[in-house]
């Protein structure tokens, strides 16, 4: 995922968590990246990712509060 934000250099965030079905054909990123605008501080997910718990309690233990929730 690439991250634009104005005044800022570009940041690329790569999937951390893969789905069964996508571990023989990618390999997963290393390190959480965080977007930060004004008072927010967003843990992006790319799919799957979204509904991993791991990775909804990283996001929020290191201050995202904007976390990324599937019902």
């Amino acid at each position: 995922m690439l991250i634009f934000q104005p005044q800022r250099p570009r940041v690329v965030y790569y999937k951390e968590y893969l789905h069964p079905s996508e571990e023989q054909y990618f390999m997963p990123g290393e390190g959480q990246v965080f977007i930060e605008c004004e008072d927010c501080r967003i843990a992006p997910s790319i799919y799957y990712e979204s509904s991993v718990e791991q990775h909804q309690k990283y996001a929020m233990y290191h201050g995202s509060n904007i976390p990324c929730f599937r019902s």
